[in-house]
């Protein structure tokens, strides 16, 4: 697996964007070479783990931007939920679906067999 571009997915100068990209490496480097091993990750494959680090870092971004412009903001009648908390939820049910998909929650875990190494008998044979 080749790790993106997170500049190039991500443009712009702005702090947000330097972190969102930072976290992103930090992810695809954390857990990208234990999804190889474990589970057999190939560069064929790679798109969905690209989409999950993308939700991921994006739902850590809405809610860093929450608390800092709070639960309720100010609409044009009044006092409203803040709509980036739908957009986070978005996000949220995206990612349970990759997190499933990648074998990245316990339950999916639990149910994923490790690829068999080319040097390990097969009990089939």
């Amino acid at each position: 697996m080749v790790e993106p571009d997170w500049a190039d997915r991500f443009p712009g100068t702005d702090p947000d964007e330097a972190r969102l990209r930072e976290r992103c490496h930090n992810l695809w480097t954390r857990i990208g070479p234990s999804l190889a091993r474990s589970v057999g990750l190939v560069a064929e494959q790679q798109e969905t783990f690209v989409e999950w680090i993308t939700n991921t870092a994006r739902i850590e971004q809405i809610e860093r931007r929450m608390s800092l412009e709070g639960l309720i903001t100010e609409g044009q009648r009044g006092p409203v939920r803040n709509p980036l908390s739908t957009l986070a939820n978005q996000y949220r049910s995206h990612r349970k679906g990759l997190t499933a998909e990648l074998g990245l929650s316990p339950a999916a875990a639990a149910r994923l067999v490790r690829p068999m190494d080319d040097d390990e008998d097969d009990p089939f044979d």
